[in-house]
């Protein structure tokens, strides 16, 4: 717990510095749906994929996902925002600004299709 509160700490500080970090939501691409890892991860800990989203859920701090891109096989691709505690309004200007200059709206991708 000590070193859950310590972490904690350290990210505060860090957004004493910076409105928002950005980072991949998954380190992976989207997997099968009736898979619980990605393959890269398979015979590791149910959450050693989520690396960068579990420490954010660990702090209590607000963060999003919102769509980034394809990969080269069509599957969608996830950046998160992250900002300091009680500033989500941070992350939703910062989340419209992005979809308004990249808008992906109109595309979807192809599950049928998809490997």
């Amino acid at each position: 717990m000590f070193q859950r509160y310590e972490f904690r700490e350290t990210v505060r500080q860090f957004f004493e510095r910076y409105d928002l970090l950005a980072t991949p939501s998954t380190p992976t691409p989207a997997f099968d749906i009736d898979r619980d890892l990605p393959r890269e991860f398979e015979g590791q800990n149910i959450v050693s994929w989520v690396g960068y989203t579990y420490p954010v859920n660990l702090c209590g701090i607000p963060a999003a996902s919102i769509p980034c891109g394809f990969t080269k096989s069509g599957l969608p691709v996830g950046l998160q925002l992250i900002s300091r505690a009680l500033h989500e309004t941070d992350i939703f200007r910062a989340a419209a600004a992005f979809e308004a200059a990249r808008p992906w709206a109109d595309q979807k991708p192809d599950f049928m299709n998809s490997a």
